[in-house]
């Protein structure tokens, strides 16, 4: 009898739900191969020899494996591939399955919600009147019509609403994640255009297929952005009013070096700790990926999140917050590109800054 895989593996998996794999054989061994079909000779990333008991062998902690890989190259999206046979066989046999990478538990058809969800957990975010975003989708093939559609609610000069759709060229995507980046200033040239004025924008509406998503732009510029990798493995960005005091501090040691006193092991740290105003309950549910992500930068920086508390709330009565404190990876202060103009060819300005 040749060895069978017995677990369920096919179509679309979430990498949390990647599930141990279990396999039935007549032999003694059972070899496995894990590996994704990229490149000529594709990526192998575990190989294992089980023991067959009772005519069954077992491979745990295949999700461990699987997300490592995924993080590790760098990748949202695998053709995960299952090699196996036992001691009595001479050829490989095959399974294999699409796997998307989230950390959450997915207690739903992975199929069915890439469907009809943009690669993150919110339906609704905040948008800086000269802000950008991105988003990204996931398609179960190459090929496909990926034209987003817009719908945009402004006002016009005489404070009356109106709603706006506009639908760019069609498009059609050569890799299975489509990132889409969206640009403020761009909607508001395209809203005035179709508008023929200028006209002040409240909100956009994003649609591609069945995934729907709306960013509704705010006049209040953020006092910081943080980019960090959410739970899909997509870069998103969190524009955050708060309020930030850093704090330095310096570990010295000092000996004595031919009766004198020298300093030796300085370790300065920075800190900055971060309270931000208050935010909705959605939000302050969303910010736990950033608080939780491994990767989280600051314009080109990367910050590593050492601490934090917040508090989610559902009360009318009282909003949620949340305060965290950061710091840079780099314990060096960064030298800044920006050159400051002469004293005599900028304009005067009597507060000294």
């Amino acid at each position: 009898m040749a060895s069978k895989i017995t677990t369920q593996l096919a179509g679309t998996l979430f990498s949390s739900a990647v599930p141990d794999l279990h396999f039935s054989s007549s032999g003694h061994k059972v070899s496995v191969k894990l590996w994704e079909p990229s490149g000529a000779e594709g990526s192998s990333f575990l190989t294992a020899e089980l023991d067959v008991y009772n005519q069954t062998a077992t491979l745990y902690e295949v999700r461990d494996a699987v997300e490592e890989y995924m993080l590790a190259a760098d990748k949202v999206y695998i053709n995960f591939s299952v090699s196996y046979k036992d001691d009595t066989e001479s050829e490989w046999n095959l399974a294999a399955a699409d796997v998307v990478y989230c950390k959450r538990d997915a207690n739903v058809d992975a199929a069915t919600w890439l469907q009809s969800h943009f690669l993150t957990t919110r339906a609704a975010k905040q948008l800086p009147a000269d802000g950008i975003d991105s988003v990204a989708c996931y398609m179960e093939a190459t090929g496909q019509d990926v034209t987003p559609t817009f719908t945009i609610v402004a006002r016009k000069q005489d404070c009356s609403l109106t709603t706006l759709h506009y639908t760019p060229d069609a498009l059609t995507n050569s890799t299975r994640i489509v990132t889409y980046a969206l640009s403020a200033a761009n909607i508001a040239a395209k809203a005035a255009e179709l508008a023929g004025q200028d006209i002040k924008i409240l909100s956009v509406a994003m649609a591609v297929g069945a995934r729907m998503i709306t960013w509704y732009v705010s006049p209040v510029k953020d006092d910081l952005t943080l980019n960090f990798k959410n739970c899909f493995g997509i870069q998103e960005r969190a524009p955050l009013n708060a309020v930030t005091e850093a704090v330095t501090s310096d570990s010295r040691k000092v000996a004595l070096v031919a009766r004198n006193a020298e300093l030796y092991n300085i370790s300065p740290q920075r800190s900055f700790e971060m309270q931000t105003a208050l935010l909705s309950t959605e939000t302050a549910q969303w910010i736990e990926e950033l608080l939780t992500s491994n990767e989280v930068y600051i314009d080109d920086d990367k910050v590593i999140i050492t601490d934090y508390t917040y508090n989610v709330t559902n009360s009318h009565e009282s909003m949620s917050n949340v305060k965290f404190t950061y710091r840079y990876v780099s314990p060096r202060a960064k030298l800044k590109g920006q050159q400051h103009q002469r004293i005599f060819t900028q304009q005067y300005d009597y507060i000294f800054n």
